[in-house]
């Protein structure tokens, strides 16, 4: 045991170098924080650029209320949540984002990854329809893990939500609340809930920090953070967010399926075969796919990928076995 803490501060500190010497858009205080309070928001976190070509994107698959409200009978039937992965890019690409893998990385001493959820979610004001306010709980939960939360090294599970909008208090602000205030405190409430009510619990919710953010700023929490969603308050408005989870590969006992949310798509899907078709090596092992290096690839492989998704590089992966040859 102590080897391998010996092994995750040297990683540690190596990452935490390379910080130092590179503009990073999660920084070492942002993970101080997370680590402090559970929870931390990192502002505009997306470029202008990355951002446009999101709420692009968003607009494929969700009119705004004003829209809604022109026709509501043409969008009747609207899905409110669509599932990665997308049909266009910049959405993908915010899942697999370099600057989350570079942070992951750093949080959990490896790059040996996995994507657990990534879904795109609206929710419109009350003329739409009114929405409804959770109560405070946690994500460690159900389809999230089939284990009791431990935050620390590989065992961590990493929530994120990303904002397509502005998020002021009228338009359905996550809150959250600080392990300051729940220290010590079972993650499950008696009768193995993992809901704290407010009739039972009042001062929670009185301690609780609604997250008013701008359009491209990411708020990172952890399985063992108390939140809760909040309706739109505003009767005309919505709220576009983008919540993603991550684990290291070998915590196998949480959610392992990119696609948990909403209708999950054949892995010969057009939008799942074009997305590993584009994606990086590392892009496609935060699905599971063994890296260039891996003992699973040889020819009789990667002929039979490349066959399933013809418009894939292999070029890495053979690389890696003629290497693996030569040695």
């Amino acid at each position: 045991m102590r080897h391998h803490e010996g092994a995750f501060r040297q990683i540690h500190d190596i990452l935490l170098e390379r910080e130092t010497r590179e503009a990073v858009r999660i920084t070492g205080e942002h993970i101080d924080q997370l680590n402090e309070t559970g929870y931390v928001l990192v502002d505009d976190f997306l470029s202008p650029r990355e951002l446009a070509a999101c709420q692009a994107e968003v607009g494929r698959y969700f009119p705004s209320c004003e829209e809604f409200l022109a026709d509501p009978q043409r969008h009747a039937s609207l899905e409110k949540v669509i599932s990665f992965p997308f049909a266009g890019e910049a959405l993908n690409e915010v899942t697999t984002h370099p600057e989350i893998m570079n942070f992951l990385e750093r949080l959990y001493g490896t790059a040996d990854l996995r994507l657990g959820e990534s879904a795109l979610q609206v929710k419109y004001g009350r003329r739409v329809a009114p929405g409804t306010d959770q109560f405070l709980h946690t994500d460690a939960w159900g389809k999230k893990s089939s284990l009791y939360p431990r935050e620390e090294g590989l065992f961590r599970q990493t929530f994120m939500i990303v904002y397509y909008c502005d998020v002021t208090a009228e338009l359905g602000p996550t809150r959250v609340l600080s392990w300051e205030h729940t220290r010590g405190m079972p993650l499950l409430a008696p009768g193995r809930h993992s809901v704290r009510r407010p009739e039972d619990y009042p001062a929670l919710y009185a301690q609780e920090e609604p997250i008013l953010a701008r359009a491209g700023s990411l708020l990172v929490f952890t399985a063992a953070t108390l939140h809760r969603g909040t309706a739109v308050s505003a009767q005309v408005g919505q709220r576009y967010a983008h919540f993603i989870t991550y684990h290291a590969a070998a915590s196998s006992w949480m959610q392992s399926h990119p696609w948990p949310s909403g209708t999950r798509p054949h892995p010969d899907s057009d939008t799942m075969r074009r997305f590993v078709e584009r994606a990086t090596p590392s892009q496609r092992a935060l699905l599971g796919f063994p890296c260039p290096g891996h003992p699973y690839w040889n020819d009789e492989t990667i002929g039979g990928v490349a066959q399933r998704y013809p418009g894939m590089d292999t070029g890495p992966y053979k690389a890696a076995i003629g290497d693996a040859g030569s040695g």
